[in-house]
């Protein structure tokens, strides 16, 4: 039934690249990089279920010592727009409902260990 259809959540290409500075003083800075190919989010491989392909980008930078941190971050920062997956409504196959990634997210880090 679903012969020579790809997997769901394979996408044809998946990479990531990043790197972490660290100085003596405690000085941090940490980017990434990420990118998804397309892919089909169901097994059924259907027009509808086709999830294009992304490119994200986060960083971290921020002040650490031994047993406490304070970090600025920020994930998805070029605020891309994209979808992580589609599914068919099985009661009413005309219908299919969208997850949307994450938004561009900013925020600050106070962290302790122990």
């Amino acid at each position: 039934f679903f012969s020579g259809n790809e997997f769901p959540f394979e996408p044809n290409v998946n990479a990531a690249f990043g790197g972490t500075w660290q100085h003596h003083t405690g000085l941090t800075a940490t980017l990434d990089f990420t990118y998804s190919g397309n892919y089909f989010s169901q097994v059924a491989n259907g027009p509808e279920l086709f999830v294009d392909s992304f490119f994200l980008a986060d960083f971290r930078v921020g002040y650490e010592r031994d047993h406490w941190g304070l970090f600025v971050f920020g994930d998805n920062v070029f605020d891309a727009d994209y979808v992580d997956s589609v599914s068919r409504d099985f009661a009413d196959p005309t219908m299919s409902t969208a997850t949307l990634g994450r938004p561009r997210t900013v925020g600050v880090i106070l962290q302790a260990n122990y």
